[in-house]
């Protein structure tokens, strides 16, 4: 892993086009991008989203990850596959639900720490909705794993898994089979 300072606006017009920064105004959007940071991952690496220490907001430029928590028996539940252009923010994760990133492929992660989102949410209306919005379609994302993961048969959660990701794969699994069981809480065997 390597950590870069973002001084130029190489990372604009990616982050101009994710929902996050919709109607937010070019001046302030400079002012974001001013404060964008990255951080580059290699495949299989994992980081534990550790909130005293990493509060942030975090867009994946580049890459997938697994967002995971694993027990004191060391059995994984993957809570949600992040894309290219997705968003994460640790900084509203309680500090008592301790989940980390695997890496899937090489990644780069953008990244804002708390205290600049927090006074980008304070100075502009159209982001702090943006904010909400984004919190609001990550609790809808894990509040529909948890029906298909308690509701469904393993028909019925295959298809939905086959149905969600992207249709433009053509046949292509972005994830292994194992992976796959994993997510939607079944063995590789079913």
């Amino acid at each position: 892993m390597y950590h870069k300072t973002n001084n130029s606006n190489q990372y604009r017009d990616f982050v101009k086009g994710l929902s996050l920064f919709k109607d937010v105004k070019k001046i302030e959007l400079d002012s974001i991008v001013s404060n964008i940071k990255l951080k580059k991952y290699m495949k299989g690496e994992t980081f534990p989203l550790n909130i005293e220490k990493r509060s942030r907001l975090y867009i994946i430029f580049m890459g997938q990850i697994k967002l995971i928590k694993i027990n004191e028996r060391g059995e994984e539940l993957i809570l949600r596959i992040v894309n290219k252009g997705d968003t994460l923010s640790s900084m509203h994760f309680s500090s008592f639900f301790d989940v980390s990133f695997e890496f899937l492929e090489d990644t780069s992660l953008l990244y804002l720490s708390e205290d600049i989102v927090n006074k980008f949410i304070k100075e502009n209306n159209s982001f702090a909705k943006n904010i909400i919005s984004m919190l609001s379609e990550n609790i809808q994302s894990l509040m529909m794993n948890a029906e298909v993961w308690r509701l469904k048969n393993t028909k019925e959660k295959v298809g939905w898994f086959l149905n969600s990701i992207n249709i433009n794969n053509f046949g292509k699994l972005s994830l292994s089979k194992s992976s796959i069981a994993s997510y939607l809480g079944m063995t590789p065997e079913s």
